[in-house]
């Protein structure tokens, strides 16, 4: 009752059973009815111990006088409760009745606080007066209050002599109460204790300037005074339902109808609830609260509204069309209301969430909260009255439920009350959905969180490991420390017990092994074998499927040596065992579909393994896959070396002395020309010729020192190129043009020494075959690569099928331009076709 328990409501079983939330909240229910009614008798029997004392009228003559005046004194106070429901003013209204008549010269009423268990002055009376003391102690603890804890331990009127207390008894005083009857010369005092049932509220007190006896009549007076001012309290601390049940008390019937309603109303709350428990999916819990609520209230109809704050406006979330769900999106009747709504758009919305109540308005235009577009829709489906029911939460209205009725009502108090209860129910489930998907949202994002602070750290870890093994490579140019090395990281992030390298041979489809590592050693292959395992020559690499496994997963795969026993090697599930070891990862070295061997990590205890240890794993294969490609290329290097010396002295040779010969034999042809009359003419190719034999005499001799050209001695590129243009064309009708675009830079001496070889070819190529009357040559320096282009009017040819011919048909000197440009990581395209000439073009990127 209230914030008081006064008893229980127990249900036995004969046999042990599991209740539902929905019995439990029904269970709770019918003791709040019990509770109610436990209440009401309580209340009953003290109107009844009145109405006998009425009753008893004539049966006591004695008494009729006292009777009339206590019933006048009730009558005035109960009047003053129905016209003045101000509790203060009301307790106020009874101490001066009872001070007027009992004969008091003042008198005093507090109440208490449990919670805080203090004592309060809520009314003091003087001189036929309602008064306020500064000398009377407004709140004091009970335990300080003597008296008073007397009266609440005894639960009976006390007399007290004040003035032997003064003296004797000060100590069951009120703080300064002492000095206060003093000064008014008070010599006694009552107190009456106030209870409800065994609750003490506070007490009345009663002060006299002389000693009076009171008889029965006025101490029964003052009982029923204190029991009213008691009843007074309580009422005013209990709730609003608990008021409303002791005004209502006199209203037997309505109370039972109260109930009734009440009984219907949980009937529908409870099948809502089960209803959400059947059926968890939010839309159907809302269709069933909607349909629900118009057919407790009698609505012809009823629609559920939400709101959206970021866009201030209404969207019809479901409604309910003479008792059937219908389809927002395909009902033609509710085309009007498919888009959102402007809040703003009738003061509805704006009275909703300032009052946070009802808002009822007919349908047929002249209400101004109506919708604009909302009359000829009510009108279509029959409706005369729409009431809406805010969804409140926090304080936050986030939309309203709208039942509508087919004539003119009042909403009753109680039918609202439980469409409140059902829209409460719609937005406890609202509300529940949007924090579970917060909460759910919320969840993923720390799990992500979590997950991404262990890999960014497990990331730490091993780029940490990657980054000593590439140190180690950039260090020690020693291949075998850096794949030591590796070995070492794997064990060491990875708590692996030992490490193995196995090389495969393409050949002799064979697997050899290489270096392994284990925490104490390097172990190093010998001749042999150890517990039956070849540990030191090559053995089949289909000795098990463990080598198919590997090259078809591409990714780690752990060998457990008990379940993965029919994968491993003869003799390697003994020679694990020896070592303490029950497992290991193995991965495949690729070379992209190219496979070089495996690596290998075993394990003492270790079974379970993190997608980025794999990853990390797979990481430091790929780096022991670069390193033996590294080692291999290294190999193949040393084997290719004497052929590319070979084959660059071939293209010295062709590049210098053969086309200062074909030079030569050019001039010479065109000295004997029978053509020329001219003797200085003659002599002039005779002399080009000497030219052309000493230049070359001197690349031979360069050659032969391995000296770069000697126009590069004397100058760069550009001006290596305008000498060569000069030389070969000289008394010729060919047309040079010859232009460089952007600023000179220094360039390499392999790539200018390649790129004026390239020139050479090109030219004496158009000299010798093209027929050219015209070449045009560009040098581009430009910020990342220089290009060279070379570009004839000659008679062309057919670049494509030259390049399906077999190598020793193309001719020496394509070749060798190719292999030049290939030397400087060149680019060289050629673009010709017969009758349309011939365009040369090579790009070497510049590393900066």
């Amino acid at each position: 009752l209230g914030d008081r328990t006064i008893g229980a409501l127990i249900v036995f079983f004969p046999h042990n059973r599991h209740f539902t939330e929905q019995q439990i909240e029904l269970t709770y229910a019918l003791a709040q009815q019990v509770t109610l009614a436990i209440q009401l008798t309580r209340l009953a029997e003290e109107a009844k111990q009145a109405a006998i004392a009425r009753e008893q009228e004539k049966a006591a003559q004695e008494r009729a006088a006292e009777l009339a005046k206590a019933n006048e004194v009730l009558a005035r106070t109960s009047s003053r409760l129905a016209e003045q429901p101000d509790l203060s003013g009301f307790l106020g209204h009874i101490m001066l009745e009872a001070v007027a008549q009992i004969g008091a010269d003042g008198g005093h009423l507090t109440t208490y606080d449990p919670q805080q268990e203090m004592i309060s002055t809520a009314v003091l009376v003087e001189q036929g007066k309602v008064i306020s003391s500064l000398d009377f102690p407004p709140d004091m603890p009970i335990s300080e209050v003597g008296f008073i804890q007397l009266i609440r331990e005894t639960r009976q009127l006390r007399y007290f002599d004040l003035e032997a207390n003064f003296e004797q008894d000060s100590h069951l005083l009120w703080q300064d109460v002492g000095e206060h009857h003093k000064r008014r010369d008070h010599v006694v005092g009552i107190a009456i204790p106030l209870f409800i049932g065994d609750e003490f509220l506070g007490h009345f007190g009663l002060a006299f300037t002389s000693k009076k006896i009171i008889n029965e009549q006025n101490i029964e007076l003052l009982q029923v005074l204190a029991n009213q001012a008691a009843l007074a309290i309580q009422l005013t601390r209990l709730a609003e339902e608990a008021k409303q049940a002791a005004i209502a008390r006199e209203q037997e019937k309505a109370a039972q109808e109260r109930a009734a309603e009440l009984v219907k109303a949980n009937e529908a709350l409870k099948r809502t609830v089960s209803k959400l428990s059947e059926q968890p999916e939010l839309d159907a819990f809302l269709n069933h609260v909607l349909t629900e609520a118009a057919e407790q209230i009698g609505a012809c109809s009823n629609a559920l509204f939400l709101y959206n704050a970021a866009t201030h406006t209404l969207s019809m979330h479901a409604i309910c069309l003479h008792g059937q769900i219908a389809d927002i999106l395909t009902d033609s009747r509710l085309e009007p209301y498919r888009e959102p709504i402007p809040a703003d758009i009738s003061p509805a919305w704006r009275q909703i969430c300032e009052t946070g109540w009802v808002v009822a308005h007919e349908t047929d235009g002249t209400d101004p909260n109506s919708h604009p577009q909302s009359p000829s829709f009510h009108r279509a489906m029959g409706h005369e009255t729409v009431v809406a029911v805010p969804l409140v939460v926090g304080g936050r209205t986030i939309g309203f439920m709208a039942p509508c009725f087919r004539e003119w009502i009042d909403p009753n108090p109680e039918k609202i009350e439980l469409v409140q209860s059902l829209a409460h129910q719609a937005t406890l489930a609202l509300e529940l959905t949007r924090l579970a998907e917060e909460a759910k949202q919320a969840a993923i994002a720390r799990e992500q969180e979590k997950a991404a602070q262990e890999r960014a750290a497990e990331l730490v870890k091993a780029n940490e490991a990657l980054k000593r093994s590439l140190n180690q490579l950039a260090n020690d140019r020693n291949l075998e420390s850096f794949l030591e090395r590796i070995l070492q990281e794997a064990i060491q992030t990875l708590d692996g017990a030992a490490a193995q390298l196995f090389l495969y041979d393409a050949k002799t489809h064979t697997i050899s092994p290489s270096l392994g590592v284990d925490k104490d050693s390097i172990i190093r292959p010998e001749p042999g074998l150890v517990s039956g395992l070849p540990i030191g020559q090559p053995f089949s690499a289909d000795v098990t499927g463990a080598w198919q496994r590997l090259l078809g997963q591409r990714s780690p795969i752990y060998f457990d040596i008990e379940r993965d026993s029919a994968d491993h090697w003869p003799g390697a599930i003994e020679f694990h065992r020896s070592r303490g070891e029950y497992g290991s990862v193995c991965t495949a070295l690729m070379l992209g579909d190219q496979p070089l061997g495996i690596l290998g990590l075993a394990f003492h205890n270790r079974t379970q393994f993190k997608a980025s240890e794999f990853e990390f794993f797979q990481a430091l294969a790929q780096q022991a896959t670069l390193a033996i490609q590294l080692t291999q290329l290294a190999e193949e290097a040393k084997q290719v070396a004497v052929l590319e010396e070979r084959n660059r002295m071939a293209r010295e040779i062709h590049d210098t002395i053969a086309q200062g010969l074909a030079g030569i034999l050019i001039q010479l042809q065109a000295a004997e020309d029978t053509d020329l009359t001219d003797a200085g003419d003659r002599q002039a190719h005779i002399a080009q010729a000497r030219h052309l034999a000493a230049a070359s005499l001197a690349e031979a001799r360069r050659s032969v020192r391995a000296l770069r050209p000697q126009v590069l001695e004397e100058t760069n590129l550009a001006g290596a190129l305008t000498s060569l243009m000069r030389d070969l064309t000289s008394n010729t009708e060919l047309q040079v043009t010859y232009r460089v675009q952007g600023t000179p830079y220094v360039l390499s001496t392999e790539i200018e020494t390649n790129l004026l070889r390239i020139a050479q070819e090109a030219m004496n190529n158009i000299l010798k075959h093209a027929e050219a009357t015209h070449i045009q040559i560009e040098l581009n320096y430009r910020p990342d690569h220089v290009q060279l282009q070379i570009q004839d009017n000659g008679q062309g040819f057919d670049y494509d099928q030259l390049t399906h011919l077999e190598t020793s048909k193309k001719g020496y000197g394509l070749i060798s331009m190719q292999e030049r440009s290939q030397q400087i990581g060149g680019n060289l395209t050629i673009a010709s076709q017969p009758g349309e000439g011939t365009v040369l073009t090579i790009v070497v990127p510049l590393t900066l």
